[in-house]
C-alpha cells in the first residue's frame, strides 16, 4: 500500500480519515465491502493480453484503458480470454492461475497476507472459492458457483 508523506516529512492519511469506498448495499440489500468490490473489479475487468497470448488471427487485446500508462502495473484478469476455449482440466487449472494473478496485487500492496484459490469443474462450468487472509489474520471467503457463466 502506498505511503503518503508531506513535504514536512510527516506520514499523512490521504483520505483524512474518510474511507475511499464505504460499504454499499448490494442488489439483495446486504452490505458490500471495499474488499468485495476490489475482488469483483479485479476478476471481471479485462486485463490486456500480451501479443503472444492472442489466438491466431486475432488482433484485439482488450484491457483496461489506462494499461498503456501504468507501466508494469496491470489491472483486471485474463479470465475473459478463456471463454473461447473448451471447458476441460487445463482450462479449469488456468482459471485458478488467472485468479491468483489478478489478485496478487492485494498481497503486494499489503491489503492481504495471503490469497488461496480453489477451483473445480462443476456440471457445465467452474466453481471457485477464494479465501483472502487480511494482514490482521482474519479470513474472508468468496464463492463463485457460476464463474464460467459470468465470463462467457
Amino acid at each position: 500500500m502506498a505511503t503518503w508523506v508531506a513535504l514536512s516529512g510527516e506520514v499523512v492519511d490521504p483520505y483524512a480519515g474518510f474511507h475511499p469506498m464505504p460499504p454499499q448495499l448490494s442488489e439483495t440489500g446486504a452490505a458490500t465491502t471495499t474488499l468485495d468490490r476490489l475482488v469483483s473489479a479485479s476478476l471481471f475487468s479485462h486485463a490486456r493480453l500480451d501479443v503472444d497470448e492472442l489466438p491466431e488471427g486475432e488482433t484485439h487485446r482488450s484491457g483496461w484503458w489506462a494499461d498503456p500508462y501504468t507501466e508494469g502495473d496491470r489491472f483486471g484478469s485474463k479470465l475473459w480470454s478463456l471463454m473461447r476455449q473448451p471447458l476441460g482440466g487445463a482450462v479449469v487449472r488456468q482459471v485458478g492461475e488467472e485468479i491468483r494473478s489478478a489478485l496478487a496485487w492485494m498481497v503486494a500492496d499489503g491489503l492481504a497476507r495471503s490469497i488461496d484459490v480453489q477451483q473445480n469443474r462443476i456440471k457445465n462450468g467452474v466453481g471457485v472459492v477464494i479465501t483472502i487472509e487480511s494482514p490482521d489474520g482474519t479470513r474472508k471467503a468468496f464463492q463463485y458457483k457460476g464463474l464460467w457463466d459470468a465470463i462467457r
